[in-house]
């Protein structure tokens, strides 16, 4: 999966004709795990009779803990992508990646599959965070 996300970062910037930062190649790698960790930990914890036979490899507390430690790496690979760009002001973007990234975990949490589709669209809250998000990264990086 994390794979998949770094080709379309690769592609998006050979055709923009620009280089990639390594903090963000760093966060869609780890943003990626986190995602993908959080899903399998919740099929694993909702146990159907037609579950994939690969969870049976992981134990829960394997997927709880790693997926914490992504999401954790996720948001300090942010920030020195945030430190590292060339508008200072970058760095403010941070909190609110965070709060964004901890509403995903509290859905995550909660009564869902952990697809990370599902689980956007099915928060209101969550979709209207990430528009602000957007909003205030767009202001910084062509408007300040």
């Amino acid at each position: 999966m994390a794979s998949g996300f770094v080709i379309r970062i690769l592609f998006g910037a050979l055709l923009a004709g620009t280089d990639v930062s390594v903090w963000l190649y760093l966060v869609i790698v780890t943003g990626s795990f986190y995602v993908s960790l959080g899903k399998r930990r919740n099929e694993l914890e909702r146990e159907h009779e037609d579950t994939r036979e690969v969870l049976r490899h992981y134990p829960f507390s394997f997927l709880d803990k790693n997926m914490y430690m992504c999401a954790a790496l996720v948001n300090v690979f942010y920030a020195m992508w945030a430190v590292e760009n060339v508008k200072a002001v970058m760095i403010w973007t941070a909190p609110f990646f965070l709060i964004v990234l901890m509403r995903y975990s509290l859905d995550i949490e909660g009564d869902s599959d952990g697809d990370p589709v599902e689980v956007v669209l099915h928060d209101k809250i969550l979709i209207v965070m990430a528009c602000i998000y957007a909003v205030i990264v767009f202001i910084f990086l062509y408007l300040y």
